[in-house]
């Protein structure tokens, strides 16, 4: 059994070692660098208008599931809605926030003890992790929460009081989501590029069961959503139990009518079945698809 902090880096370890972060995939379509290319201040500005999803961007309606039309639905509708993004877009449903943005170097934001964690890495890991850190505050000052650092235990944030979280990024877009404790005890957000699971890689992280399932064709890009429903239970789960979470350890059951998905866990700690009390949607962003997956209290 893993601690918390051991956890996370064991469950980025195996990540890593089955997705290695330089086989995140090629460089952008034409429309995606002109998505990333949107003007933007690096302030986080709330998003306007109606959100129209782009072609061939499925449609997914907020319906009924098991606990109603959820927030963390409709915020996963918004951000599949989103014509551009730029430096730091701002999302809000039922009290939680989501600020979205293109990755790029947010050093100068960083606290000295968050410059420290990134202390020595290659440009393209200063500039993911200050992204996730810029984008976090501005969505944690939209819930009236100031703060100046954002540090991590192992691979993990440590949000202020009273405040449940995620950060994610590719390459190319980074996400943070926070939510009031009281109303969510976790929260995980995960985003890959479409054709990031192969499928060389895709008996690796999925059961026979999940293999099977997802051939009937839904979610859309069905091998790499799948993998990122896992990394977003994991992230609402481990900073609730503090054990570690193998790919084969949870399966993902797809509720194609409700948009969604759940979770069941199949592997030897039974702290972790927790993650079957979860609700989880999914979200496209370009040529990138997401999963948001959540725990009420």
């Amino acid at each position: 059994l893993d601690a918390s902090a051991s956890g996370a880096d064991s469950f980025q370890q195996t990540r890593e070692g089955i997705l290695p972060s330089l086989a995140r995939g090629s460089a952008p379509s034409a429309a995606s660098k002109k998505r990333l290319s949107a003007p933007g201040k690096a302030e986080c500005l709330p998003s306007e208008g109606p959100f129209t999803a782009q072609a061939p961007t499925p449609d997914y309606p907020c319906v009924a599931s098991r606990s109603g039309c959820t927030s963390l639905q409709d915020l996963a509708q918004q951000i599949t809605g989103l014509n551009a993004v730029g430096d730091c877009t701002l999302l809000s449903s039922a009290g939680c926030r989501v600020a979205v943005g293109r990755v790029q170097d947010h050093t100068h934001a960083l606290s000295s003890a968050e410059r420290e964690q990134v202390e020595g890495a290659v440009a393209s890991r200063r500039a993911e992790y200050s992204t996730g850190r810029f984008l976090a505050k501005q969505a944690l000052g939209r819930l009236g929460i100031d703060t100046s650092a954002i540090l991590a235990e192992g691979r993990r944030p440590i949000w202020p009081a009273g405040v449940v979280g995620s950060i994610t990024h590719s390459r190319h877009y980074a996400l943070a989501a926070v939510c009031p404790r009281s109303r969510f005890a976790g929260v995980g957000i995960d985003i890959e590029r479409t054709n990031r699971v192969t499928d060389r890689i895709a008996p690796k992280t999925m059961t026979d069961h999940e293999l099977a399932a997802t051939a009937a064709g839904w979610p859309p890009y069905s091998r790499t959503a799948n993998f990122g429903a896992k990394e977003a239970v994991f992230k609402a789960v481990n900073p609730i139990v503090g054990l570690m979470i193998g790919f084969k350890e949870v399966e993902i059951v797809w509720r194609p009518e409700e948009a969604g998905f759940g979770a069941r866990y199949i592997g030897p700690n039974p702290e972790n079945a927790i993650m079957e009390q979860g609700e989880g949607t999914v979200f496209t962003l370009a040529d990138h698809i997401g999963a948001l997956f959540w725990l009420e209290p």
